[in-house]
């Protein structure tokens, strides 16, 4: 099959506005393929320093395994024992007072926008 040419005339001012336009289309489709090609670099970077990072974390914890090993377990006393308990039970204490407080002021708004809307 033999292709055949088209030639098609166009006014000057249309010509140029479409051949600036089809030049603005490959620039940005080359600037996307460069973009591609960035983060590709940059995935396989990734990928490297996640593998070394895991392998120096193995390490860290391994470390830190040998050395609770190597020390006695310490036995707290009662007492204090006893403290770190209320802390720990004030601490969500405050957490839930706080809350429940929000909650409050939640449906405090809300009954004012019902009370608006009718």
């Amino acid at each position: 099959m033999v292709s055949k040419e088209i030639y098609v005339s166009l006014m000057p001012v249309h010509y140029k506005e479409n051949k600036a336009k089809l030049l603005r289309s490959q620039a940005d489709l080359l600037k996307s393929l460069k973009n591609l090609y960035n983060l590709k670099l940059i995935s396989d970077q990734k990928k490297e320093l996640k593998s070394k990072l895991k392998g120096r974390m193995s390490g860290v914890i391994q470390s830190i395994n040998s050395f609770n090993e190597k020390f006695p377990e310490l036995e707290l006393p009662k007492v204090v024992k006893k403290e770190i308990k209320e802390r720990v039970e004030r601490k969500t204490r405050t957490k839930q007072e706080f809350i429940d407080e929000e909650l409050k002021i939640i449906s405090e708004k809300l009954q004012l926008l019902n009370a608006v809307e009718v």
